[in-house]
């Protein structure tokens, strides 16, 4: 938030209909964090409980915001080799880039890590349009309605054009 975003965590300001307010979160979002600990790959991973909100929740943003619009922030150590990021998580994310956010008492490693995570949040901003105009060209050639484009496509798309920081970004944590 600090850095100009507008943000979403499903441990803050949720409660009543979750499910309808997580969803709700990712569909007007243009990018979708995901917050990579081992307890988070393996509740999205876990087969017994097919409506955890974890579980709900990624498969939600993977299906809306496809892997480019979609950032992994390690917070693990033992989490920061993909290879270990079991089911859909790895599947989905296992072979993008992702940003170190692991606890540190200094500072400045944290702020570059918050610098980092904003880099690639801008970096992802800048796709969403073209990424908008192919699904909705998809969905027109399979008869499907086409999506509603995020708030990001009214920005301006020529270069050198600011960015829009106030893009919902949804921010995704896991007790």
């Amino acid at each position: 938030q600090d850095k100009g975003f507008k943000t979403l965590f499903d441990s803050e300001r949720m409660s009543g209909q979750i499910i309808d307010k997580i969803t709700k979160g990712i569909e007007e979002s243009a990018i979708f964090l995901a917050c990579i600990t081992r307890s988070y790959v393996d509740k999205v991973a876990q087969e017994e409980n097919p409506n955890d909100n974890v579980k709900l929740e990624f498969n939600h943003a993977r299906r809306m915001r496809k892997a480019p619009c979609m950032l992994a922030i390690v917070m693990e150590e033992d989490m920061t080799d993909t290879a270990v990021w079991n089911g859909s998580v790895g599947a989905t994310l296992g072979d993008y880039l992702y940003v170190k956010l692991i606890e540190d008492s200094r500072e400045e490693a944290f702020e570059q890590s918050v610098q980092e995570i904003a880099g690639e949040v801008e970096k992802r901003l800048a796709n969403v349009l073209p990424n908008e105009l192919q699904g909705a060209a998809c969905a027109i050639s399979s008869g499907l309605a086409s999506p509603t484009p995020t708030d990001i496509s009214a920005a301006p798309t020529e270069p050198g054009s600011p960015q829009t920081p106030q893009s919902p970004v949804v921010g995704m944590h896991v007790d």
